[in-house]
């Protein structure tokens, strides 16, 4: 019961309260702590991306997007408005060095946002990938295809997790 009728505000308390629990009840890696949304759940997970970066390490938002500032629509002077506050400080270094994996393709209503929201990310020194998907409407992506994005946003903890293990198996 979390979909677009519930506040923004009450979904992201949702989600934080979910992280909170799933710590308290099993042994998790809080580097590798992601979020995903479909939509509107996207752009809630846009959200708790950059507003909880020491939470929330990476994202998949697919079909949908929240950004910190406005996009022009490439249609006269209309904007696709910010939607939340950008991080500033450390909580803005912390957002930048996470990965955000966004999907979507030519068939979906949200591409040309989606797709103009990708250079102003990158400006900004976000790492961004934009997997833009021939043929794809406003769905879920393949499992294939999803597990290729999930996979890319937790490369670099995978990195890390390796080199420890290896460095803890070289003490032996």
């Amino acid at each position: 019961n979390v979909g677009n009728d519930r506040s923004v505000v009450e979904r992201l308390q949702l989600a934080l309260d979910a992280v909170h629990t799933a710590k308290r009840r099993w042994h998790i890696d809080p580097r590798r702590i992601y979020v995903a949304g479909i939509s509107g759940g996207a752009k809630v997970a846009s959200i708790l991306n950059a507003a909880y970066p020491e939470v929330i390490r990476g994202a998949v938002v697919i079909v949908g997007i929240s950004f910190y500032e406005n996009i022009p629509t490439g249609t006269g002077n209309q904007v696709w408005g910010s939607e939340f506050s950008k991080p500033t400080g450390t909580r803005w270094a912390l957002f930048r060095s996470h990965r955000l994996a966004v999907v979507s393709g030519e068939k979906d209503f949200n591409y040309p946002r989606i797709a103009a929201t990708i250079a102003p990310m990158q400006r900004d020194g976000m790492t961004v990938k934009f997997f833009d998907t021939p043929g794809m409407g406003h769905h879920m992506p393949t499992a294939a295809a999803f597990t290729e994005q999930l996979t890319w946003v937790d490369e670099p903890a995978r990195q890390q997790r390796d080199a420890r293990a290896a460095q803890a198996a070289a003490a032996f």
